[in-house]
């Protein structure tokens, strides 16, 4: 027998062999999640699941039911984000998946996730550097605006990404870009605004290094009122930490009714083609408008 032909003979029983390999540890993976997933008691990892959370997480969460599913997925659902604000009102999410990325099972690992609320979807990873990306569409929002609890936002989120990283040091930098129609405010008769107010659609697109995010281009239209803002936003420890430092830039729609008119000529300072400059400054729990 020639050398090649040995050496033929050779490559293709390696071959074999680690085929052979591959499907048993497949096999034994595949028998582990299974077994795993049939076996674990669903109340045990629950109160697993939401004592490691309660060590971790910023804000206090509950958990209504949790699984195992197959490939190496955590599933959740009915899942409420305590967190401390004048609405009292928790954030909600029907579903979450949790998953690891398999291009980080060698070394730091990361996940993946999906949820579901308000009718729309979040996805997203986390990479063992603590890299987070993530991107929400056709999510439906009503909330209560911060310190004036009778008038609501209203909207749907088309498309969230966001990529950036969660320790913020100073060269780690952020791309941000916000979509949102059918804008809303309601509930604002008691300040001399109408039943509803149509505030159109919501552009923004920032980037940032470190803590400091920059407004490339913010855009509000079709609506009462146009408007366009340019700043930078200081990112704290907590959101409403965070410091505001942004310029507007407000026109009025076209046959504007009058109790607007009057109400928009009370703020800011008038240009000379016929917009309002107004500027939004301090942290972001009470800014100052001006």
């Amino acid at each position: 027998m020639s050398r090649s032909g040995s050496s033929e003979k050779s490559n293709s029983g390696f071959r074999l062999y680690f085929k052979q390999a591959a499907v048993v540890i497949a096999a034994a993976i595949t028998c582990f999640v299974i077994g795993f997933a049939l076996f674990f008691p669903e109340q045990a990892l629950l109160a697993r699941l939401e004592n490691v959370i309660r060590k971790n997480a910023p804000y206090p969460v509950t958990i209504g039911s949790a699984e195992i599913k197959f490939p190496l997925a955590l599933a959740a659902t009915n899942i409420r984000v305590e967190v401390p604000r004048q609405s009292g009102q928790p954030i909600q999410l029907d579903k979450l998946e949790l998953s690891p990325a398999w291009s980080t099972l060698v070394g730091r690992p990361g996940l993946s996730f999906t949820a579901e609320t308000g009718g729309g979807t979040i996805n997203g990873s986390l990479s063992g550097e603590r890299r987070l990306n993530i991107t929400v569409s056709g999510v439906r929002f009503d909330e209560p605006v911060e310190g004036f609890s009778q008038i609501r936002l209203s909207g749907r989120i088309d498309k969230v990404q966001l990529s950036t990283d969660l320790e913020f040091e100073n060269e780690d930098e952020t791309d941000l870009a916000i979509d949102i129609t059918d804008l809303a405010v309601t509930g604002g008769e008691a300040f001399g605004l109408p039943e509803k107010l149509d505030l159109g659609r919501l552009s923004v697109n920032a980037t940032g290094t470190g803590r400091t995010l920059s407004l490339q281009k913010t855009e509000l239209a079709e609506g009462v009122v146009a408007a366009t803002a340019l700043g930078k936003i200081l990112i704290g420890n907590t959101p409403t930490a965070s410091r505001l430092n942004i310029d507007l830039s407000i026109t009025p729609a076209t046959g504007l009714e009058p109790s607007l008119a009057s109400l928009f000529e009370m703020v800011g300072t008038p240009a000379p083609n016929g917009s309002r400059k107004l500027s939004l400054r301090g942290p972001l729990a009470r800014p100052s408008l001006r």
